[in-house]
């Protein structure tokens, strides 16, 4: 049960304490995203934006036709989100397997690889950063 939820609170004013509660969580991370080594914000801000999504459907008559534009904004973010954490986790399995599985003569190329998926990561965050810092993003929260 959510602590911020009160058995007296509508559907409506429910699903928007918990909209509230993963946005909150979102842009706290979304601080943290030009610190480019670290993966964690970008995880958090996914999941909190699948929750968003989430409770957009689940809550959806309540919330009236805005909860559509919502879920159309967090769908865009999503899917930048999820660019750059598939490129990290992708990364993570290239130097593990690097620093354990793989055999010699292949551990030049394989961290070459994560270097070039680091690359990727890098370019694919300057979209990110830039969406999580316009208007149109500041209008959505």
């Amino acid at each position: 049960m959510n602590p911020l939820i009160a058995p007296s609170d509508t559907l409506t004013e429910a699903g928007i304490k918990m909209l509230r509660q993963q946005l909150d969580c979102f842009e706290e991370h979304a601080d943290d995203l030009p610190v480019l080594d670290d993966p964690e914000p970008v995880h958090r801000m996914r999941v909190a934006s699948r929750r968003m999504r989430a409770v957009l459907r689940v809550f959806r008559e309540g919330l009236g036709p805005w909860a559509d534009a919502m879920k159309d904004h967090l769908s865009g973010i999503a899917g930048e989100l999820g660019a750059v954490r598939d490129s990290d986790v992708y990364r993570k399995f290239l130097e593990r397997y690097a620093d354990h599985d793989c055999p010699v003569k292949h551990v030049r190329s394989v961290r070459a690889m994560a270097r070039a998926e680091y690359a990727f990561r890098c370019r694919a965050m300057q979209p990110l950063i830039t969406h999580v810092r316009s208007g149109e993003h500041a209008a959505f929260i």
